[in-house]
């Protein structure tokens, strides 16, 4: 990952989404929020739907359950598709607010994009993770940092992934794939089993209705944690995308837990401490 703002080790991904509402209005407005909430990136995703899934009211591309029950996942992401001609203002736009812009994309057709964007980290959905010709044009791809989620992947899925992308900066995100996901399904050990079994840095990609998993996240020492952020109630993550007033909590915690981690210390300074005088062993003001 690029450096973060602030030196405790943890990047902050304001996730926007699909809270955008097709609006590039919103956009800039999602950006504007992410760095009042101390956010240190804002991220976008760029994708067609002809290229996500196929035009099909029928089983298996009809969702079962959540938020978005009985809708095609078609009609879903052509609804959620920004156009690619707004990226270039977006990104500056972040880059102006002092915001490192990253791109979620997710077919090789959109792995052009990077260079023409000059986009320096680029996000890989967990559904993803499973295309190796996807994967292997972003190790391709001009990009140096790469941050992968997790949340529907086999161990062997995340080994063949770890090593196409070998030759970029690799993150890898754990993440529950349901919308929103419930906290007694957040598993975050896993979090941790990964940093010691795929030796790269790890963080959390959070679908959760509340901020206890990124700040539970940060205590265990994620290096990257991910939130959706909305500004209304009117977007299509509305019901596990948080407000930026609680979103700027969840910054301000989840820094103070990643703080607090510190490292291991014994040789501590003591105020009061036994010391012998004479012949016994006396509690003294050090």
């Amino acid at each position: 990952m690029t450096t973060p703002s602030t030196d405790d080790g943890l990047t902050i991904i304001a996730e926007t989404g699909a809270s955008h509402g097709h609006s590039y209005a919103k956009c800039l407005a999602l950006i504007h929020a992410a760095r009042l909430a101390g956010a240190d990136a804002v991220k976008f995703s760029a994708f067609k739907a002809d290229e996500m899934t196929a035009d099909s009211q029928e089983p298996p591309f009809l969702i079962a359950n959540g938020p978005w029950k009985g809708r095609s996942l078609y009609n879903l992401y052509k609804q959620s598709a920004l156009p690619y001609e707004w990226l270039p203002d977006i990104k500056r736009a972040a880059q102006s607010a002092g915001l490192k812009f990253i791109l979620s994309i997710y077919h090789p057709n959109t792995v052009p994009l990077l260079a023409e964007l000059g986009v320096r980290t680029v996000k890989i959905a967990s559904f993803e993770l499973n295309f190796p010709d996807f994967l292997q044009a972003v190790a391709q791809s001009s990009v140096s940092n790469v941050i992968a989620s997790t949340g529907s992947s086999t161990i062997p899925e995340i080994e063949q992934a770890v090593r196409i992308l070998s030759n970029k900066h690799l993150t890898l995100l754990h993440c529950v794939s349901a919308y929103p996901a419930l906290p007694e399904e957040m598993n975050l050990h896993t979090m941790i089993d990964m940093q010691i079994r795929f030796k790269v840095p790890v963080g959390l990609s959070d679908h959760t209705t509340g901020m206890n998993a990124p700040v539970c996240a940060g205590a265990l020492g994620a290096s990257v944690i991910e939130k959706h952020i909305k500004i209304d109630e009117d977007g299509l993550d509305s019901s596990f995308a948080i407000l930026p007033d609680r979103f700027a909590g969840m910054v301000q915690v989840c820094r103070q837990a990643k703080t607090m981690l510190g490292k291991a210390v014994y040789d501590r300074p003591k105020a009061y401490h036994r010391k012998q005088i004479k012949d016994r062993m006396l509690r003294v003001v050090w």
